[in-house]
């Protein structure tokens, strides 16, 4: 099921019913993602900046699209030799309150969850959003290196995201 529905007038959202221009990535009303298609296109920009800084991300073991991992769907699944890696791309707001973090696996590797958030938000407004949801969860912290935050913009960059 996608986040949005073609008519004559341009792209309709299904988070709000808004239409929207067609070339538009984010709905004008809500912020959602309109193209769901384009979460394999996000994803893949954050791998082409990882293969800029190859001499950091030399060692994959395994990669998985579509992993579940203790109940919690994940985009793609990263394993390297000393950590792993769970990419989520969060596409609603009301996603992005639901996420859940992961802090560790069987295995006792390190985990580094990466959140790709292509919502049309502020970056304050984000963090806030994040901070509240992580509060309403499992007491865990935002500000951890097990914990990375982009956001994606329209067109299709990646901004990392400082929490404080």
């Amino acid at each position: 099921m996608g986040l949005y529905l073609k008519t004559k007038k341009g792209i309709k959202c299904e988070v709000c019913n808004t239409i929207n221009n067609p070339k538009s990535l984010f709905c004008k009303n809500c912020g959602s993602l309109l193209h769901p298609e384009y979460k394999t296109k996000i994803i893949m920009k954050y791998l082409l900046d990882m293969v800029v800084n190859i001499e950091k991300y030399h060692n994959i073991l395994q990669s998985v699209r579509d992993y579940e991992m203790y109940g919690i769907k994940i985009d793609l699944y990263l394993e390297f030799e000393d950590h792993i890696e769970l990419i989520s791309v969060i596409s609603r707001t009301d996603d992005l309150l639901k996420y859940r973090p992961i802090f560790s696996t069987d295995d006792k590797k390190k985990v580094v969850n990466v959140l790709l958030v292509a919502i049309n938000i502020e970056s304050e407004k984000l963090v806030n959003i994040l901070k509240l949801a992580t509060v309403l969860g499992p007491a865990t912290s935002l500000k951890t290196e097990n914990f990375k935050v982009y956001k994606v913009t329209e067109n299709l960059g990646i901004q990392k995201i400082e929490i404080k």
